[in-house]
């Protein structure tokens, strides 16, 4: 008998991958574009225009008013994308070389020397598409099949955590050989920790409604993202980094998570049991924690491959297999574990490190033939500069959008405004947040958060 129930959570996650494909071929469109047509070494307002409206704009609308499009968006963009490629090649490899001084896009020119080009877009394209939404979901223009499902199933609200620790993984210091101490971590992730006290502060004082169901009543993301790194750093400690270890760790990590799930946690988590102390009251939150300690090595595993392997055939090929492996892998799952991200089950895991890693790959691939077709590389621009400054201030980006949602929350009732008036705010909202971090980049301003 067909299991319906599975082929709608089927569809839904099909229905995420169609809203976030399109940030590629915007980043192709963009990048284009901007070695296309920029001839001056570049002025961070001008890229930033260009960018803002190639890049920010159109996300804002595929995931609002034009929700309803993804097939017919993707189709257009892909083949736009095309278009765009093949008018301007020519111009692009015709142009002449750049003086010193000018603008570079090799990576050694950048601040963030030791980060790809490919994973700084992949890394800036998840920060991008989880700070649109964390605001627009307040407004009616953001659709209700994209907010964060109850219990299980999966939306584009859903996968937004577990993607930023996909993006944390790929680049974390043991790829560079770099191992701290579970005192250098501590004091790393205090700040995030702090903010983690501070929002729940803030909120319960402001009355702020928070879903108890999706952290529990005193936890939140950050303080997801701090315990996630303070466990990983002390499995960490037990191992010698390197490709083999990282993906046994992550293994077995996600093995013991979905075992002891189905073993009593799952019906604990979801049961009616009074939240009257700090266990119970973050029941969904410390439970969920253990899965993104799983999503966390297994992405540190992928780090390996992309930052590790030289050849680029060899990686194409084994990040290719291995995005079949996992997608086939979380379709077997689904069949015996719905997907949950409020418990960061096993088949949640595998569903966000198909997105990531998918999203690494095209981007990879497009890297490659960006040095295939064009014979000017001085010409080339790999990364989009919004991209490089949301890049090197990630966890800034991230919170200033959640101080902005919190002032824009308590300053207006924003389930009555209007459509037009709610995009509007959510333009001015992701221009505000654009414009510091490009600023910070521009003057290699790097907050250590």
């Amino acid at each position: 008998m067909v299991d319906l129930r599975s082929i709608e959570h089927l569809f839904h996650a099909l229905e995420v991958l169609g809203q976030v494909i399109p940030s590629f071929f915007l980043t192709v469109i963009c990048t284009t574009l901007s070695a296309a047509l920029i001839t001056q070494p570049h002025k961070t307002i001008k890229f930033l225009c260009m960018e803002f409206v190639l890049l920010v704009v159109p996300i804002v609308l595929f995931n609002t008013v034009l929700n309803k499009y993804p097939g017919t968006i993707n189709i257009i963009l892909l083949v736009v994308m095309v278009i765009t490629i093949f008018l301007f090649q020519n111009q692009i490899n015709q142009k002449p070389h750049r003086e010193a001084g000018d603008y570079k896009t090799k990576t050694s020119d950048k601040p963030s020397t030791k980060i790809l080009n490919f994973v700084t877009n992949s890394r800036s394209i998840i920060n991008l598409i989880a700070v649109v939404a964390i605001l627009a979901v307040d407004f009616t223009i953001f659709p209700t099949r994209f907010h964060k499902t109850a219990r299980y199933g999966v939306s584009l609200m859903d996968v937004g955590v577990g993607l930023y620790m996909y993006g944390n993984g790929i680049v974390a210091c043991e790829i560079r050989g770099v191992q701290h101490s579970i005192r250098k971590t501590f004091v790393n992730v205090l700040p995030i920790l702090v903010i983690g006290v501070l929002r729940f502060v803030t909120t319960y004082l402001t009355h702020y409604h928070v879903n108890p169901h999706e952290y529990g009543v005193h936890w939140n993301f950050f303080i997801t993202l701090a315990v996630a790194k303070l466990l990983s750093a002390v499995l960490m400690t037990l191992i010698t980094p390197s490709f083999k270890t990282c993906l046994g760790i992550g293994v077995a990590v996600i093995a013991m998570h979905q075992t002891q799930l189905s073993l009593g946690i799952e019906e604990w988590v979801w049961s009616d049991v009074g939240r009257d102390n700090l266990i119970t009251a973050n029941r969904e939150g410390i439970i969920s924690t253990f899965g993104y300690v799983g999503i966390y090595f297994l992405s540190v595993a992928v780090g390996f491959i992309i930052h590790k392997i030289k050849q680029k055939m060899i990686v194409f090929w084994i990040l290719l297999t291995l995005n079949i492996a996992i997608a086939l892998s979380a379709i077997i799952l689904h069949e015996l574990f719905n997907i949950s991200r409020c418990l960061a089950n096993s088949t949640y895991i595998l569903w966000i490190l198909f997105i990531g890693c998918l999203m690494s790959f095209l981007l990879f691939c497009y890297e490659c033939f960006l040095n295939v077709i064009y014979t000017n590389h001085d010409a080339v621009v790999y990364c989009p500069q919004l991209f490089e400054g949301i890049n090197y201030n990630g966890l800034t980006y991230f919170l200033v959008a959640n101080l902005l949602t919190g002032g824009i929350n308590l300053s207006m009732k924003t389930s009555s405004v209007s459509a037009e008036l709610a995009l509007v705010i959510i333009l001015l909202y992701m221009w505000i947040n654009s414009v510091i971090v490009a600023f910070l980049f521009s003057k290699k301003i790097k907050l250590k958060l």
